[in-house]
C-alpha cells in the first residue's frame, strides 16, 4: 500500500530471487575494523602532581615550566572569584529580605510558626466558615 500521491511501484517479490540452494555463492567481504587511535596526554599538568593537604598550608611547588605556574595562578584567580561571588549574593540576599513588602512580611510570620500553630489556625478558619454557612442555611430556612 501506498499514499495516492505515489508513483505505482511494482510488486516486492517480482524480480528472480535466490534460493536456498543457492546459498553457495560468495559471500559478502568482512568488513575492516580499525585499529583505536591512542590517547594524546596533556602537555602539562593543571595541577600539582603531588597534590595539596587539607586544611594546611602547604609550600607551593616549584616549577620551572611558564605554563604550569601560570594554570595554577588563574585556578587561584577562579578559586578567588568564586569566593568574591558568594559574598556578593549573600551580601545581596541579605538586604533583599530586609525590603519585604506586607505579604514577605506575612510570608516570614507563617514561616516562624510551629507546625501544630498553624494546624490550629488552619483548623479555626474552616470552623468559622463551617459556622458562617450553617447560620446562612438558618437565615433561608423559613
Amino acid at each position: 500500500m501506498g499514499n495516492c500521491f505515489g508513483k505505482p511501484k511494482s510488486d516486492n517479490f517480482s524480480g528472480s530471487g535466490q534460493t536456498l540452494a543457492n546459498a553457495n555463492s560468495t559471500p559478502a567481504p568482512k568488513p575492516v575494523i580499525a585499529a583505536p587511535n591512542k590517547p594524546v596526554s596533556a602537555s602539562y599538568a593543571p595541577t600539582p602532581a603531588q597534590g595539596r593537604v587539607v586544611g594546611g598550608s602547604s609550600p607551593a611547588p616549584s616549577s620551572n615550566d611558564p605554563r604550569v605556574a601560570a594554570a595554577m595562578a588563574a585556578e587561584r584567580n577562579t578559586d578567588a572569584n568564586a569566593i568574591l561571588v558568594m559574598k556578593q549574593e549573600r551580601l545581596k540576599s541579605s538586604q533583599s529580605k530586609s525590603q519585604k513588602g506586607k505579604l514577605g512580611k506575612q510570608l516570614d510570620a507563617q514561616k516562624s510558626q510551629s507546625h501544630n500553630k498553624v494546624l490550629d489556625e488552619t483548623s479555626r478558619e474552616t470552623r468559622l466558615a463551617r459556622d458562617a454557612d450553617a447560620n446562612v442555611e438558618v437565615r433561608t430556612w423559613n
